[in-house]
């Protein structure tokens, strides 16, 4: 298992927190949520909503839609990220923590609202990558459905 001291350094790893400061990103997790699932546990289920954005920062999880398996995130995945922009859509897909321990972090919009008030060049720097995945993902859909 990661120390808690760890846990900026592999959000630092992952494409939409790459190149934010370790302390911002410190100071993010100490304001976001941290959970240690059970394996088999469902994150997120399709059509339900949606309490932040996930991260994981240790173990797996494995995604589903209409029970057909479409991923399997590892370290540093995420998802959820429409629940920061007020989006109050349910989920695309399930998301079932895998069979080894993990740690996920969840990043609510309130917890998104406090960081950025001390750290607000590291949540652009976030905000821009963040709206970079965003847009890759739409075009990687678009495309698989055209």
């Amino acid at each position: 298992m990661l120390a808690p001291t760890e846990y900026a350094k592999v959000l630092s790893h992952s494409q939409i927190f790459n190149g934010i400061d370790l302390p911002d990103l410190d100071a993010l997790v100490k304001v976001s949520k941290i959970l240690q699932p059970k394996p088999g546990t469902v994150l997120i289920e399709e059509e339900h909503r949606v309490s932040g954005l996930h991260v994981i920062l240790e173990g797996s999880a494995q995604v589903s839609k209409a029970g057909l398996k479409l991923n399997v995130f590892g370290r540093g995945s995420f998802f959820g990220e429409i629940s920061l922009v007020g989006v109050a859509l349910g989920a695309t897909a399930t998301v079932v923590v895998g069979n080894d321990p993990s740690t996920v972090l969840v990043i609510t919009q309130e917890a998104l609202a406090t960081w950025s008030k001390l750290h607000p060049e590291a949540e652009r720097q976030f905000l821009r990558k963040m709206c970079v995945e965003l847009s890759r993902r739409f075009y990687s859909a678009t495309e698989k459905n055209s």
